[in-house]
């Protein structure tokens, strides 16, 4: 078990290498030349795998250098990227096209490593039974 957990992180890794070469950012992260590439996530279990890689050196090995700055929230990841602070940003898809839209960043996705498949929820009152009734109504609790 504990072999094929580290080839799923290793295997992350190696996307987020990908990733960066993809979108061109390799040009300057040769070592001694740039800063490094700044990547920011909030407290996420499945952000875990960057610092995994970062300790073990698979990003040195590959020639990048990387500096990965955590965030108290989604937003502020997003904000951070708007401003320039981070090249990188570990997000949803939502808040990416915040991004796109309020900063007029060509911000792009390069890998999706989570989907929503019913941990969404809406809380409503009890007269409230579908989408069209909380669409008429103020009396919903809470969007999660």
């Amino acid at each position: 078990m504990k072999a094929s957990f580290t080839v799923f992180l290793w295997f992350r890794a190696l996307w987020l290498g990908l990733a960066l070469v993809a979108t061109g950012c390799t040009c300057s992260l040769v070592r001694n030349q740039e800063p490094a590439v700044r990547i920011g996530f909030n407290a996420w279990p499945g952000y875990e795998f960057l610092y995994w890689a970062h300790e073990r050196g698979f990003f040195e090995r590959e020639g990048l250098r990387v500096e990965l700055v955590s965030f108290a929230s989604l937003s502020d990841g997003r904000r951070a990227l708007e401003r320039g602070q981070i090249d990188i940003v570990g997000t949803t898809l939502f808040e990416l096209l915040l991004a796109r839209q309020q900063a007029d960043l060509m911000a792009q996705a390069v890998y999706v490593m989570d989907v929503s498949a019913g941990g969404d929820e809406i809380l409503a009152q009890g007269s409230i039974v579908d989408l069209a009734g909380l669409c008429e109504s103020s009396d919903y609790l809470a969007v999660l």
